[in-house]
C-alpha cells in the first residue's frame, strides 16, 4: 500500500519558490517504504534546513567533490555542517581561490 503525501501540489509549487528551486528540478515526497538515509537510484535527500543553509541547484562543484572525497551523502549533513560547508565554499569562491583535500 502507497501512502500519499498530505503535501498539496500547491504547497510543494509555494516550497519551491521559497527555497528558490529551478523549475527543471523534479521535486517529490518519499513514499512510505522509502527512506530518507537510502533514496532511490539517481534522487537526492535534501531537508529544508539544508536549502536555508545555502545549499542550492545545481550544487557547486566544490561541494559535490567534498562529498565525494570524504564518502558522505548529503542527508548525512546536519544544517550546522551544511551551513559550515556553504561558508567554505562561498569564501574560496569570493577570494578566487581553490582548496585541495587529500
Amino acid at each position: 500500500m502507497r501512502l500519499r503525501s498530505t503535501l498539496s501540489g500547491e504547497q510543494i509549487m509555494i516550497w519551491r519558490k521559497r527555497n528558490g528551486l529551478p523549475a527543471d528540478l523534479e521535486v517529490r515526497v518519499p513514499c512510505a517504504e522509502e527512506r530518507v538515509q537510502n533514496p532511490p537510484k539517481g534522487w537526492l535527500t535534501v531537508c529544508e534546513t539544508m536549502l536555508q543553509a545555502g545549499f542550492q541547484f545545481p550544487p557547486y562543484d566544490e561541494v559535490v567533490e567534498i562529498l565525494k572525497l570524504c564518502g558522505f551523502p548529503i542527508s548525512q549533513f546536519t544544517p550546522l555542517g551544511m551551513t559550515r560547508l556553504m561558508g567554505l565554499v562561498a569564501f574560496f569562491i569570493e577570494h578566487d581561490s581553490k582548496f585541495f583535500l587529500n
